[in-house]
């Protein structure tokens, strides 16, 4: 959730106006999102199509970002777009299929593992060309939700029998090695920011990091900027590769929307906000321009985690201000009361457990 409030608290800052649309009734959650977004839009449990169908076209609407999990939703809503907006966004639901992603990645050159879908291939035919370990995946999920790696032959029974047979799942091979990124900003000619880093401490064993590294790796750029190139969506894309025991680089994971650290990338530099708006067309192209620092950096509010976690106020406290402090200038106060709202209401929830 953060990743979206400081995306569109940027874009704010920049000019834009922006409008959550939410499937969430959480009052905490709605009270956040009026300090952030111009409005804030719970859709009801009954009729939620058509309700955000009427919402979209009341708005000027330039792009919708978006979670995986509402891609559903979302494209129930296009015909209330522009078709240049229409085809843009149904272009990146296309993309978040992983499966297909993957092949229009490996079309362009780049390695992927190999993979197949539960449809075509039974886990143990799939085991017995490629080896252990292999992942079992949703073709359509984030943030390592519903991601299974299998290690052991007696794990794989019980691992693959709830997909067997259907199209939703694939299974693909486990590359061992170190997970590192790539994030771009795609315009109509091509990448117009493009980013190599790497993150460290994990919040939880798939899940997001609290710790960027931000580095210089040309044989990494090159292989992200054709990944993204690719899959044609224009805007923010991100994408993950193994870097096996050879260094080779295996594209394993491609987001085509806001991707974590966005704000964080403020540090070395990089404002990818307003590399977006240049990729929409709403902005000069010299507003995209930058020079890149390479720096190591915490992500915040992902570096509080553990202590959200212990529900320790005193030394959450402290961190917040400590950590905090570059985020008041790059996102402003009314982020920042956002954050300090969510923080309390996570540490409330760590207690009560």
């Amino acid at each position: 959730m953060a990743t979206f409030y400081q995306f569109a608290t940027r874009l704010r800052r920049l000019g834009v106006r922006v409008v959550r649309i939410t499937t969430t009734r959480d009052r905490q959650s709605l009270v956040a999102s009026r300090l952030v977004f111009h409005r804030s839009v719970a859709l009801p449990e009954m009729h939620a199509e058509d309700t955000l169908r009427a919402e979209l076209a009341n708005e000027n609407v330039i792009d919708v970002q978006f979670a995986e999990t509402l891609k559903d939703l979302v494209t129930a809503g296009l015909p209330s777009l522009s078709p240049r907006v229409s085809r843009m966004v149904q272009r990146r639901i296309e993309v978040m299929d992983k499966e297909y992603a993957g092949v229009m990645i490996s079309a362009a050159g780049v390695a992927t593992p190999p993979r197949a879908l539960f449809s075509e291939m039974e886990a143990r035919a799939f085991v017995a060309l490629h080896g252990f370990p292999v992942v079992i995946k949703d073709r359509t999920g984030y943030g390592g939700i519903n991601v299974t790696i299998v290690e052991r032959s007696e794990e794989l029974d019980a691992a693959a029998a709830p997909y067997r047979g259907l199209e939703r799942a694939y299974l693909e091979k486990y590359i061992e090695g170190d997970k590192v990124n790539f994030g771009a900003v795609l315009g109509p000619d091509g990448v117009l920011q493009g980013l190599c880093y790497q993150t460290h401490d994990w919040v939880r064993p798939l899940g997001p990091s609290s710790l960027i590294e931000v580095y210089e790796d040309p044989v990494l750029f090159e292989a992200g900027r054709k990944a993204v190139e690719a899959v044609g969506v224009p805007g923010l894309v991100n994408v993950n590769f193994m870097r096996d025991a050879e260094g080779g680089l295996w594209a394993i994971d491609l987001n085509a929307r806001v991707f974590g650290g966005v704000a964080t990338f403020l540090a070395c530099g990089v404002d990818l906000a307003a590399g977006y708006l240049v990729a929409l067309g709403i902005r000069p192209t010299t507003t995209a321009t930058s020079t890149i620092k390479f720096i190591q950096t915490k992500v915040f509010p992902a570096s509080l985690a553990e202590l959200v976690e212990r529900g320790k106020i005193g030394p959450l406290v402290r961190n917040i201000a400590k950590e905090s402090i570059p985020y008041w200038k790059w996102l402003g106060p009314r982020y920042m009361l956002s954050e300090v709202l969510a923080t309390l209401g996570a540490v409330s929830n760590a207690r009560r457990r």
